[in-house]
C-alpha cells in the first residue's frame, strides 16, 4: 500500500537522492472551481480533483508545456523539457491538490538558472497542469461564474512550470509553487522536541515507511516537531490500514483454499455409488425411482461443518461471479446495462473468466481517443511578469491534508 507523504515542507530544500540533488519544493496544483484553460471557463468539482490524487504521483515536471500537443512521457520531450517529477501529492482540506515537485537541480540550472534560484529563495512561480479530460456538456454558474462545461475523468500527463507567464489556476487563485502560507517560527509557551528525541523519532518514521530513506533524514530533522510528529502519526495509520488490508487478503485465500477442497470433495461424493450388501440380490425396479436431490436438499443433508463450508463456498463463488460480471459490464451503455448484466449472471463462472481474459488491455498510452488534451495555462490570458500580490494572498496557508484510504478506482 502506497502511503501519500504530507510532511510540512515551509521552504523549498535540497536533497540527495540516488546520487542526485534535487531542489524540493511544495506546489499547489489545482483549486476547485472555474479554470480557464485552453477550452474555455471548465468547472472543476473537488471529487473529481480528489479522485485523481495519486494519479499524479511520479508524473513529469517539464519546463513549459511541450509543444505540438505531445505527451510528456515521449523520450524527446523529457530530454528537451523534463525537469523532474511530481512527488507524494494530496488532497488539502479546502479541496486543493498538493504535492511536491522535485526539480533536478543540475539540468534545471543548466536550462534556466534564473528561475531555478528564485524558486530555492521561495519565490513564487506559475505552474499548469497537463492532463486529459471528458468534458460533461453541462453548463451553469459556480459563484456567480458561468462556466461551459464540467470537468471530469482527469488522466494526468505532467505539470509546467510557467516562467512569466500565467497559468489558468493562477497564483493569485491559489496554485503556483511556494504559494504557501509561512508558519510562525516562534511559538509562545510551545517546548521544542531535544534533538536527540527527535533524531529517535525521525530513525523510526524511515524504519516504518517505505517513502522515507536514509538520504532524508536531513529533511526530516529539520521539519518543525509538530509536522513530524503529525507524519508519524499519519504512517502508523496507514501501516495499520496496510494490516488490515493484508490480513482480509489472507482470509481469501483460506476461503479460496476450503472453496475448492469442498468443490472436490462434492465432485467425488456426486461420483461414488452404493455398493450392493454382501449375499442379497440388488434389488431392480421394485421401489420407485427417486427424484435428484437439490443443491439446498443437498447440502441440508450433509453434516453441520460441511454444511458451513458448502455455504461458504457458494457465497465465494458468487462474489468471484459479481466481479467479473462488472468487469465484463463497464464499458456497456446505460441503458442496456442491466439485460447485459443479468444474462451474463447465468454463465457459467469458468466462460466469466475466460471472457474476462479476452478483454483488450486498458491504454495508458496518450493516444487521439476523442478526448482532449488540457493544457492549463494555455488559455487566452495575458503575460504577467510582475503581478501584484495582497497581503491576503503572500499569507496564503497550507493546512494539514486529509487522507482518504476508501475505495476509488483509476
Amino acid at each position: 500500500m502506497k502511503t501519500l507523504i504530507t510532511a510540512n515542507l515551509d521552504t523549498p530544500r535540497v536533497v540527495t537522492k540516488n546520487g542526485k540533488r534535487f531542489l524540493v519544493a511544495p506546489a499547489t496544483l489545482i483549486v476547485p472551481g472555474i479554470l480557464h484553460g485552453n477550452h474555455g471557463p471548465l468547472l472543476y468539482p473537488t471529487e473529481e480533483i480528489a479522485q485523481s490524487v495519486t494519479a499524479w504521483d511520479g508524473q513529469p515536471l517539464t519546463l513549459r508545456h511541450p509543444t505540438g500537443n505531445k505527451s510528456a512521457s515521449n523520450p524527446e520531450v523529457l530530454e528537451a523539457q523534463g525537469i523532474g517529477i511530481i512527488k507524494h501529492p494530496f488532497l488539502n482540506r479546502d479541496g486543493s491538490l498538493k504535492a511536491y515537485i522535485w526539480i533536478d537541480e543540475q539540468k534545471m540550472k543548466s536550462m534556466d538558472a534564473a528561475t531555478y534560484n528564485h524558486i530555492k529563495k521561495g519565490g513564487k512561480i506559475e505552474l499548469s497542469t497537463g492532463l486529459i479530460l471528458d468534458e460533461e456538456a453541462t453548463t451553469g454558474r459556480y459563484k456567480g461564474e458561468f462556466y461551459r462545461a464540467i470537468a471530469r475523468n482527469y488522466q494526468p500527463d505532467h505539470l509546467a512550470i510557467l516562467p512569466n507567464e500565467k497559468g489558468a489556476c493562477s497564483i493569485k487563485d491559489g496554485c503556483g509553487v511556494n504559494n504557501l502560507k509561512r508558519r510562525n517560527k516562534t511559538q509562545v509557551g510551545v517546548k521544542n522536541m531535544k534533538d536527540a528525541d527527535k533524531k529517535k523519532l525521525v530513525r523510526q518514521l524511515i524504519a516504518n515507511c517505505d517513502c522515507w530513506t536514509d538520504e532524508d533524514e536531513d529533511v526530516l530533522m529539520n521539519l518543525s516537531d509538530e509536522s513530524l510528529k503529525r507524519e508519524m502519526n499519519r504512517v502508523e495509520t496507514a501501516n495499520a490500514e496496510a494490516k488490515k488490508l493484508q490480513d482480509l487478503e489472507k482470509s481469501l485465500n483460506e476461503l479460496k483454499a476450503q472453496h475448492e477442497t469442498v468443490t472436490n470433495e462434492l465432485s467425488e461424493l456426486k461420483k461414488a455409488k452404493p455398493e450392493p450388501k454382501e449375499g442379497k440380490e440388488e434389488v431392480k425396479n421394485e421401489e420407485k425411482k427417486q427424484e435428484p436431490l437439490t443443491d439446498e436438499q443437498y447440502i441440508n443433508s450433509a453434516p453441520p461443518t460441511l454444511q458451513k463450508a458448502f455455504r461458504n463456498a457458494i457465497k465465494l463463488e458468487e462474489h468471484r461471479r459479481m466481479e467479473l460480471v462488472a468487469r465484463l459490464t463497464e464499458n456497456v451503455k446505460k441503458e442496456d446495462k442491466e439485460a447485459v448484466t443479468n444474462a451474463l449472471k447465468s454463465k457459467d463462472i469458468d466462460d466469466l473468466e475466460l471472457m474476462v481474459k479476452m478483454l483488450p488491455e486498458k491504454q495508458t498510452e496518450n493516444k487521439n481517443d476523442g478526448r482532449f488534451a488540457s493544457f492549463l495555462g494555455m488559455g487566452n490570458v495575458q503575460q504577467t511578469n510582475n503581478a501584484t500580490l495582497t497581503e491576503e494572498e503572500e499569507d496564503d496557508v497550507l493546512e494539514t491534508p486529509i487522507l482518504n484510504f476508501a475505495k476509488k478506482q483509476a
